[in-house]
């Protein structure tokens, strides 16, 4: 169960973008385009803290993979 409303998504630089072709990508391609997406998205950090509170383990978030999220939220 989510523990806050996705409502930053309004602002996101993702907003109207095939997210399963991007971020929640297998391919490199996918996963580069995502994180350079994320690069100057005025709503990153909340995209990250929405994805590490909620223990989000597949895709791209607030600029980092599930992998790269993962030891950041063991550390919390």
């Amino acid at each position: 169960m989510l523990t806050k409303p996705w409502t930053f998504q309004n602002s996101a630089a993702c907003r109207g973008m095939n997210l399963d072709e991007t971020f929640f990508s297998f391919k490199p391609e996918g996963i580069a385009l995502a994180k350079k997406t994320c690069s100057g998205c005025p709503v990153k950090a909340e995209c990250l803290e929405y994805a590490m509170e909620n223990r989000i383990d597949f895709g791209v978030f607030g600029g980092l993979t599930d992998k790269e999220r993962r030891p950041k939220r063991e550390c919390r």
